[in-house]
This record gives structure tokens, C-alpha cells and sequence, in this order.
């Protein structure tokens, strides 16, 4: 899986979102990142690109 931290990282991370309060914690940047690109665009752009992607098994 792309993109993989350990586990303390994260909790880290959570941590430090939910001590300022953040509405919302995503990470690791460049996912959060490619996430929010294909967010604007359309669904019958996104639906092609996201059949592409290999199956979580």
C-alpha cells in the first residue's frame, strides 16, 4: 500500500490534529493531496480512474 507510516507516527499526528481542535486530520500530505485533486473533479472523469486502481485483498 502506498504511502505506509508506523503506527506511532500516526498517533502522533492525530494527536497534534486533535489538540488544535482540527475539524479534520488527514495524512500523509501527498494522498491527502491526490484525494482532494480528484474531489473537484467530475465523477465520469473520477468512476474510469478509480476502476483502474488494484483490489485491497
Amino acid at each position: 500500500m502506498p504511502f505506509l507510516m508506523d503506527a506511532d507516527r500516526a498517533a502522533r499526528i492525530i494527536q497534534r490534529g486533535l489538540s488544535k481542535n482540527r475539524p479534520r486530520i488527514a495524512f500523509p500530505l501527498r494522498l491527502y493531496a491526490v484525494v482532494w485533486t480528484l474531489a473537484l473533479l467530475p465523477s465520469v472523469l473520477i468512476d474510469p480512474i478509480l476502476r483502474r486502481l488494484p483490489q485491497k485483498n
